[in-house]
């Protein structure tokens, strides 16, 4: 097992991935340009270091899930509410369907 330093240290570098992502976290993204056979063995920056890390212990999987699900929660309330926003008021229209954010789904499938 690392030092505990070191798995500290991998804690702060996901938390601080998953604030400055940017464009990198949507990896469903990534995947629709990409050829199918080449999809399995398809890897993202975090992708990887969620496998390097893990088995370590120093960021449990449960803890990476729950803050992968609510990043993608927020994300699909936002683009409900903005769905909303633009639908107008007409009540005979509404589309009780639910998005679901595209961010880190590679990496949430590999956590679960």
């Amino acid at each position: 097992l690392p030092p505990v330093a070191v798995t500290e240290l991998h804690r702060r570098h996901f938390d601080l991935y998953l604030i400055y992502a940017g464009g990198e976290k949507h990896s469903a993204n990534f995947l629709a340009k990409m050829e199918t056979y080449k999809v399995e063995s398809a890897s993202t920056p975090l992708l990887s270091f969620l496998k390097a890390t893990l088995p370590l212990g120093g960021i449990p999987a449960v803890d990476a899930r729950r803050k992968l699900e609510v990043i993608r929660s927020q994300e699909s309330e936002e683009d409900d509410d903005l769905d909303d926003e633009t639908s107008g008021d007409d009540e005979s229209d509404v589309d009780d369907s639910h998005t679901v954010s595209p961010s880190f789904a590679l990496e949430l499938a590999y956590v679960v």
